[in-house]
């Protein structure tokens, strides 16, 4: 199985969220799906800066998506596509 990963960020002061973002590399194992979403995650907030993370209440919520036979969806910030399992 293969997974992709989606990041959102957020707003709690705004309640508000942008557009998802697939990451644009596909994972063997949920585990190393998780581990880049923690680690993206984190370098995001650190890139944003601390005062603006404070100032708007900013937070990243993700998913490890799999992908079986065919999945379909926005990926890497494209229209809806489907994937099938074999071309990956």
């Amino acid at each position: 199985m293969k997974f992709v990963l989606i990041l959102t960020l957020c707003s709690s002061l705004n309640n508000f969220c942008m557009q998802p973002v697939s990451i644009e590399q596909l994972y063997q194992s949920h585990y190393d799906c998780a581990y880049d979403g923690y680690k993206i995650s984190g370098e995001t907030l650190i890139s944003l800066g601390k005062q603006r993370v404070n100032e708007e209440k900013f937070y990243i919520k993700f998913v490890c998506k799999e992908i079986q036979k065919t999945w379909c969806g926005v990926l890497f910030g494209k229209e809806i596509i489907c994937i099938k399992y074999s071309q990956i």
